[in-house]
């Protein structure tokens, strides 16, 4: 994985660091992704690498300055629609 500044990367879902990207599950018609992001007072360096999301959120308690949310749709194609 690139190393990037200002970012610490923690566990996801599917127990691997990082994000991956949509990945809906096989014959779902309509897939919700929700994304939040979260303005907080704490330098990314200050986090432990890995957390999971309850642990990235326990740990934002009291620190958190402002947030927005989106709900993106992902629609795969049925087999033999292109």
């Amino acid at each position: 994985m690139t190393k990037v500044n200002g970012y610490t990367s923690g566990t996801n879902t599917k127990s691997v660091q990082g994000y991956s990207g949509p990945c809906p599950p096989v014959n779902a018609d309509i897939h919700n992704y929700n994304f939040t992001l979260i303005a907080t007072d704490i330098p990314p360096a200050m986090l432990e690498k890995g957390l999971t999301k309850d642990a990235v959120m326990l740990s934002l308690k009291g620190h958190v300055l402002g947030s927005a949310g989106l709900v993106g749709q992902y629609i795969l194609p049925k087999a033999g629609n292109k």
